[in-house]
Formats: structure tokens, C-alpha cells, sequence
């Protein structure tokens, strides 16, 4: 059985990304782009289970307002909910750390890959 039981969050200039932990094998994840009342991105993994208080987030900036979780019938889904700055998304397990890194993207700003905010003008 897989768990997810830590995240952790990295607000970049030009989105977000979202790091989930897990322990298991995380086989048959499956996402995509939901709208019901809110828009959000789904990811679901079979036979998985999620400890709630260690990956559930609201954010003030950037294009996630929130991060939920939920288990059904032994699914459990990862619920991202995204705001109008949102763009576009990215999904990547990494089976060698035990990761599923998800990159959200706002539309201020494309770039390869979510980047550091400078924290000084000066360039050496």
C-alpha cells in the first residue's frame, strides 16, 4: 500500500512546486485538469492512502490557492486547486527519492522549469 504522508512547497517566480512523499510504490497515478464549482488538478493513485495534516495547504500568492487530499475506495486523490494566474501543469514520480513532484505554472511567466526569485539585483 502506498502512503502519502509529507509535502513540501517552493512559491517560485513563475509557479509553484509541489513535492509529495510517499512510501510504497505509488503504481497507477492518473491526473488531470478538473472544473467542477473550482477548478483544480486531480491526481489519483491506486490502493493509496493520505495523512491529511502534513500535506494540506492554502497559499495567499502564486497560481495554487490550495492543496487537499481525500482517500476513496482505496484511491487516494491528491486535489490541487488552482486560480486564474494558472497556466498549465507538469506531473513527475520519481521512483528514486519517492516523490511525485507536480510543477504548476502561472501565465506571468514561461520558462522551462519553475525558477528562484532573485534575491539581489547584482549579477557577477
Amino acid at each position: 500500500k502506498t502512503v502519502i504522508g509529507k509535502a513540501s512547497y517552493e512559491v517560485k517566480s513563475n509557479g509553484m512546486m509541489a513535492t509529495f512523499f510517499y512510501t510504497g510504490e505509488a503504481n497507477g497515478i492518473k491526473h488531470s485538469l478538473k472544473d467542477e464549482s473550482k477548478k483544480y488538478i486531480s491526481i489519483t493513485i491506486e490502493k493509496c492512502d493520505i495523512t491529511l495534516k502534513n500535506i494540506e495547504k492554502t497559499f495567499k500568492s502564486g497560481p495554487v490557492k490550495e492543496v487537499k487530499g481525500r482517500v476513496r475506495k482505496g484511491t487516494g486523490e491528491l486535489m490541487i486547486y488552482v486560480n486564474d494566474s494558472y497556466s498549465s501543469y507538469e506531473v513527475k514520480r520519481i521512483k528514486s527519492k519517492k516523490e511525485i513532484q507536480v510543477l504548476v505554472y502561472s501565465k506571468s511567466e514561461t520558462g522551462e522549469a519553475p525558477v528562484k526569485k532573485k534575491t539581489t539585483g547584482n549579477l557577477m
